[in-house]
């Protein structure tokens, strides 16, 4: 059917769809963007927010800004589901072995079985890297050593080297060595004063004070 003029359609023979916007009949291919070829009114008919590009009424194809489409179900969703990760209007799945993320699909917040995650990074790992990190079987992650340890071993805090300022003295970081010892700048430990010493600086026989045995003498 046709008004005002032979080719202004109100409606179309099928196969054909009504575009409202041209009043032409156009091909189901051809219904203009944010339309979808409906066959119940033989028309190309507005997409339903919070979808912008549908091929049916609950169809999606591209989602209203504000909202994710989520490609496994064709809906556009609020929040992405766990496992996924929304980005740019889109529910992106998270890349394996992520489990969870969060920000980009390999910014990792949780891990598939037999994984580690490593808390600084966020990445997923088979192997803590070693010295800077400990893996925790509990938590399956890696954490990193408990400053002032620069590396550790076996714990967090079982140190193996110190940060800048301290001193290593058996597995914990010293910002003074103890009595009877001094700190080595070199390598960056807590080293014991020579027994002609009672106190020490800088090395072992600069003594600061002496046994009960000794003077002491400049």
């Amino acid at each position: 059917s046709c008004s005002t003029s032979p080719t202004f359609c109100t409606s179309c023979a099928s196969p054909y769809f009504l575009d409202s916007t041209t009043h032409q009949c156009v091909s189901n291919s051809s219904c203009p963007s944010y339309t979808y070829p409906n066959s119940t009114t033989s028309s190309c008919s507005q997409c339903v927010s919070p979808c912008l590009q549908c091929t049916t009424s609950v169809y999606c194809q591209s989602c209203v800004h504000g909202f994710y489409f989520q490609s496994l179900t064709t809906l556009c969703l609020d929040v992405c589901p766990l496992g996924w990760v929304g980005v740019v209007d889109v529910c992106l799945r998270c890349v394996s072995p992520c489990r969870y993320c969060e920000g980009s699909v390999d910014n990792c917040t949780a891990c598939v079985s037999g994984y580690y995650l490593n808390l600084f990074t966020h990445q997923c790992l088979l192997l803590c890297p070693s010295l800077v990190t400990i893996s925790n079987p509990i938590t399956m992650t890696c954490d990193t050593c408990t400053s002032p340890c620069s590396t550790c071993q076996n714990q967090t805090s079982s140190c193996l080297s110190c940060i800048s300022g301290t001193y290593l003295l058996g597995i914990q970081c010293l910002a003074n060595c103890p009595s009877g010892y001094y700190g080595d700048s070199l390598s960056k430990t807590c080293q014991i004063c020579s027994s002609i010493c009672s106190t020490c600086i800088n090395n072992p026989t600069t003594c600061l004070s002496c046994p009960s045995t000794k003077y002491f003498y400049q």
